[in-house]
């Protein structure tokens, strides 16, 4: 009899190279609705490799924001991501390749859609359409996705792998949904045409210096 959280070479379906084929799906899609939303509002130009190398326009709008001192500097987004795609991209891989029977399988497998529908929203809205609240928004749904993920890991799925894969996202996010909260009270919102929710002190010290 098979252990389900022992895959073999016999019962495993999900290659390294599926991850990879994965991520560049992921990739385009996400350049895919930046171009179109590029040419719509005219704000911002796309890169295809951007969460690798960074994208300049992007970190220019980012930087012209007021930003609470714990914001991530631009310059983390890159690696942080890349990191975070490995880790959550093998988790799914483990999933998958998992007997369709195996309890939790099914919840997890729509958590990590909905997560991913998320993450490639998540350039386009808040970026292309110049929309911190959007961008925030966007962010607390990844953290309650990759936590309820998370927690069907060990609760159903009961694969300790699985779920350690998930914690550098999940620690991200918590940091990153702070922070976009904080910049879409903060910061006028070009898409709603909105101004800050609360004009932020600076005297206070919780405003980041340049």
């Amino acid at each position: 009899m098979i252990d389900d959280n022992k895959m073999t070479n016999s019962t495993k379906k999900w290659r390294w190279y599926h991850g990879v084929l994965f991520y560049a799906g992921v990739q385009a899609v996400s350049f895919g609705l930046g171009k179109l939303v590029s040419k719509v509002v005219e704000k911002s130009e796309p890169q295809l490799t951007e969460q690798i190398a960074g994208n300049s326009s992007y970190f220019e709008f980012y930087n012209e924001l007021t930003q609470p001192v714990f914001a991530p500097p631009d310059w983390s987004f890159a690696p942080a991501w890349t990191l975070n795609n490995v880790m959550m991209i093998w988790g799914l891989g483990r999933v998958l390749s998992m007997p369709q029977e195996k309890a939790g399988r099914d919840e997890f497998l729509a958590l990590q859609t909905a997560f991913w529908i998320s993450f490639v929203a998540f350039n386009p809205l808040y970026f292309g359409l110049r929309s911190p609240i959007l961008g925030a928004i966007d962010t607390n749904l990844g953290l309650a996705l990759t936590a309820g993920g998370t927690a069907v890991a060990v609760s159903k799925l009961k694969d300790s792998p699985t779920a350690v894969l998930q914690l550098p996202t999940l620690l991200w996010l918590m940091l990153a949904a702070a922070a976009a909260a904080t910049i879409a009270v903060w910061n006028k919102d070009e898409f709603f045409d909105s101004r800050p929710i609360i004009e932020p002190l600076a005297a206070s010290g919780w405003v980041k210096k340049d």
